[in-house]
């Protein structure tokens, strides 16, 4: 029995070495202190097509920047399908269609300076909400899409940016593309 003991505490002992030499490791690592890290958050306005229809784009974008990799959290989508004459209209899609999405990217990026420009993609719940604000509609379509993001920025100061974004959701229920204006807020590596 004591030999038992003895040796899982030898173990034990040897993860916990094992775990402090690769945590100091990383700490050290130069991928961990000189890569340029950003973290900020971004919203955008513009326009996008769904449905067929010409809507208002809106997205809440979380990102990360680490060395050449971002991650990003997105939640948006197009809004409230335009309304009245209009030589994009389709008479046969019903008005205030909305498609939503809420999802996780990862892509590349390039910076020289005050400029930025990334390429993203990922998984996204989708949600397709017909004629939001009548009371006899049919029930929401969900399913999962593709999210894909490219974008170009200008950061003139450490804290503040302004970009554009194209973005498409290719999903199985109501795939998406557009354009946008972003104004991004948080701390920019240089």
């Amino acid at each position: 029995m004591i030999d038992l003991v003895a040796a899982s505490t030898v173990r034990a002992q040897l993860v916990r070495a094992g775990v402090a030499i690769g945590v100091f490791a990383l700490l050290l690592s130069p991928s961990g202190r000189l890569e340029a890290q950003s973290t900020w958050a971004s919203l955008g306005v513009g326009a996008g097509r769904a449905s067929g229809e010409i809507g208002r784009a809106v997205t809440l974008e979380l990102s990360h920047q680490r060395g050449g990799h971002v991650f990003m959290m997105t939640s948006g989508g197009i809004l409230n399908v335009l309304e009245g004459e209009s030589p994009f209209r389709d008479p046969a899609v019903p008005l205030d269609e909305s498609v939503m999405e809420i999802g996780a990217l990862y892509g590349r990026t390039r910076a020289a300076g005050a400029y930025s420009t990334f390429f993203a993609a990922g998984l996204a719940y989708t949600v397709v909400l017909p004629e939001v604000f009548s009371p006899a509609t049919e029930p929401n379509r969900r399913t999962l899409g593709v999210p894909v993001r490219l974008g170009a920025s200008v950061r003139p100061s450490r804290f503040i940016g302004v970009g554009v974004r194209a973005f498409v959701n290719l999903n199985v229920e109501e795939p998406t593309f557009g354009a946008m204006l972003n104004v991004e807020v948080g701390r920019f590596a240089r």
